[in-house]
């Protein structure tokens, strides 16, 4: 079942509240956390979250998911897991780092937003380990850390909506993952590094 690009059309963002607000601490928490004297969590560095809201509006908008069900691979502070819930997603993050963890529990707990965040590998149980370009090392893509999926009690097949942040040498891998185990009709999308933003479908190979 191959991915095929789905057209994202620019639109003006108009959040709902309290999206505004959670933006502008969203920024300053990111601003903290390379602040600090160890600098910030090894993998974690945060998206442009107006461009990635004013695509999961447009999903919303357009009506292209298949479902309400949202999954944040790698969610960090939370931030997308969080738009999403704006949008009446049914959104759930996974993080390997327990510090992010707890600071977008702490964070959507502070903006009574209906988010679940877990410890663990977005990678299903089934799947195999990822294959690595030669030199890299992602550590949170490991398969040896907490089953998120049986912590939240669901399986990736139960999401219509995947959003994740690859780096540039994990894209393709990140993309294999999700047309090998994700349902039918599901959509991935994803924000880059030159700060494009991508949305894929999982279709039946013609």
């Amino acid at each position: 079942m191959p991915l095929i690009d789905v057209a994202l059309p620019d639109q003006a963002l108009s959040l709902p509240q309290p999206g505004a607000v959670l933006l502008r601490e969203a920024e300053q928490l990111a601003s903290s956390l390379d602040a600090q004297p160890a600098g910030p969590p090894l993998g974690f560095v945060p998206c442009d979250y107006q461009r990635v809201a004013r695509a999961v509006a447009t999903i919303v908008d357009c009506r292209l998911a298949t479902g309400n069900t949202f999954c944040e691979w790698g969610s960090g502070l939370g931030i997308v897991t969080m738009l999403a819930s704006l949008y009446d997603f049914d959104a759930c993050g996974i993080e390997v780092e327990p510090t992010l963890v707890t600071a977008a529990v702490t964070l959507a707990a502070r903006h009574r937003l209906s988010a679940t965040f877990v410890t663990g590998s977005y990678i299903p149980p089934t799947a195999d380990a990822p294959e690595v370009p030669p030199g890299e090392d992602f550590f949170w893509m490991t398969t040896e850390a907490d089953d998120a999926y049986g912590t939240l009690e669901r399986d990736l097949t139960d999401f219509a909506v995947v959003f994740a942040f690859p780096w540039p040498s994990e894209a393709e891998v990140i993309a294999q993952l999700f047309e090998q185990h994700a349902r039918h009709g599901a959509l991935l999308l994803t924000y880059h590094h030159n700060g494009s933003v991508r949305l894929q479908r999982k279709v039946l190979r013609a």
